[in-house]
């Protein structure tokens, strides 16, 4: 196992010869991967995208095999290691590893013992475990960059950037940035474009996140939102499981933390859950002393105690199995929560 000191060194050396899997979904994922563009030049043909689901590892892993990296560093970066696909995510590094890779894998996100053992047995460094006070892309730079004190104003601007997004805080300066940055990278999830997530990631390497592409992306992201934004209204709905109170409202093209804000906003949820019908994806968020994230373990999901996500996979998200998914939610924070006064009404 390397020493945290001889990363940048060897992130230098390896400046021709890098990798990047970084996660698709949010700014941080975004900004990790360009970290690596921005100081190493990597090109974007060797970024690759990662989530959590097995059908999404699953593409992940051909993307990689057509890679093929050889004798290189692989950097995983925003990624936590979820216990249901510790088999599978071990596969993948394994393969890498066959191949004569380095590996190094920063992460922001709670993991399990289980977990970590399991990475640690094929990366040459990891950083892994929840972390309050940084992000990834602030990881990334921290170890990787910011000792080497070149161009360390970018690095600093792009990592308060991810941190605000990440962390859900509010900021006067970058609200509206955040709002365009969240709903760009949303519509590109939407259809999985990949290329258009790459062009992204030059982009914010270059710092101009000022820029006609993400301001054309997030107005198509606007678009969307209005047309399904008054069937998700309508679908909301309060739950009680002890004394939480529990908001879920399910549509399509929403971006995740915005549907669960509108949810809380209008419920007065202590947690919020938005099942996004169309990807078989549901979002938690919750309000500081309860962790959701214990809610979204049940379905196999997992991150902070704040924030969270999880995934049904191989059923068609109609009402029908929505009602299933949220009646099995429910009974299983009656579980997680107990022993609060009940706050259900009579």
């Amino acid at each position: 196992m390397l020493n945290q000191s001889e990363l940048p060194e060897l992130v230098h050396k390896n400046a021709d010869n890098l990798y990047s899997i970084t996660h698709i979904a949010d700014f941080d994922g975004i900004g990790s991967a360009a970290m690596l563009a921005h100081y190493s030049k990597i090109s974007t043909e060797r970024i690759m995208f990662g989530n959590y689901s097995g059908e999404e590892l699953a593409r992940l892993r051909a993307e990689v095999e057509k890679a093929a990296p050889e004798n290189s560093l692989v950097i995983f970066s925003d990624l936590a290691m979820n216990d249901s696909k510790i088999d599978t995510v071990a596969e993948l590094l394994k393969m890498l590893k066959s191949s004569g890779n380095q590996i190094v894998w920063i992460d922001h996100h709670p993991w399990s013992e289980a977990a970590i053992a399991a990475a640690s047995e094929y990366c040459d460094f990891i950083i892994a475990g929840e972390n309050k006070d940084f992000c990834a892309t602030e990881l990334v730079f921290k170890h990787l960059y910011e000792p080497l004190g070149e161009d360390l104003e970018y690095g600093k601007r792009i990592s308060e950037i991810a941190h605000l997004g990440d962390f859900n805080l509010k900021s006067e300066k970058y609200d509206k940035l955040l709002h365009s940055l969240a709903g760009a990278i949303a519509y590109m999830n939407y259809s999985r474009d990949i290329s258009s997530l790459r062009e992204m990631v030059a982009i914010v390497a270059t710092g101009n996140l000022e820029n006609e592409f993400i301001s054309k992306k997030y107005s198509y992201y606007l678009a969307e939102l209005e047309k399904n934004m008054q069937s998700f209204r309508e679908s909301m709905r309060l739950y009680y499981a002890n004394g939480i109170k529990i908001g879920v409202a399910y549509g399509k093209r929403i971006q995740s933390t915005q549907a669960c804000g509108i949810i809380s906003e209008t419920l007065n949820s202590d947690i919020s859950v938005y099942i996004d019908a169309e990807r078989g994806k549901l979002h938690f968020r919750s309000k500081p002393g309860i962790d959701c994230s214990k809610l979204a373990a049940t379905l196999g999901g997992g991150g902070h105690p704040q924030a969270s996500g999880a995934e049904i996979e191989g059923v068609v998200l109609d009402e029908t199995e929505i009602k299933k998914a949220v009646d099995r939610l429910i009974e299983s924070a009656k579980d997680i929560y107990r022993g609060l006064p009940d706050a259900a009404p009579k």
